[in-house]
């Protein structure tokens, strides 16, 4: 199971509760829980592994793959742009690849 920006629970006192209490269940079962957090972690028994941005050619191969579930052709100096000036996280990328892919439909 992967849990994704476990932090937004923090102020969800009843909620977090209640996802850890689901944690430790399917855990108890063996399943694998894969929880990810801006924030250092306060699970019991967690082990915490930091996860940098992703270089320039992962961020290359991020933006080509976006383009492509979109069904966007971009040129490469454009993936190059996009890649050169997005320096953080994969969703921020992704999110610079669907607003270029959304102007370029309008322009049509």
């Amino acid at each position: 199971m992967l849990l994704d920006d476990f932090r937004l629970l923090a102020d969800k006192q009843a909620t977090e509760r209640e996802v850890l209490r689901q944690i430790e269940t399917l855990t108890a079962r063996g399943v694998q829980v894969v929880v990810t957090s801006d924030e250092p972690s306060r699970l019991k028994g967690a082990h915490a592994v930091e996860v940098g941005y992703p270089d320039g050619a992962a961020r290359a191969e991020i933006a080509r793959r976006v383009a492509a579930a979109q069904r966007v052709t971009l040129p490469e100096e454009v993936l190059r742009y996009v890649t050169e000036q997005t320096t953080g996280s994969a969703p921020e990328l992704r999110s610079m690849i669907l607003r270029i892919a959304a102007e370029a439909q309008l322009d049509r």
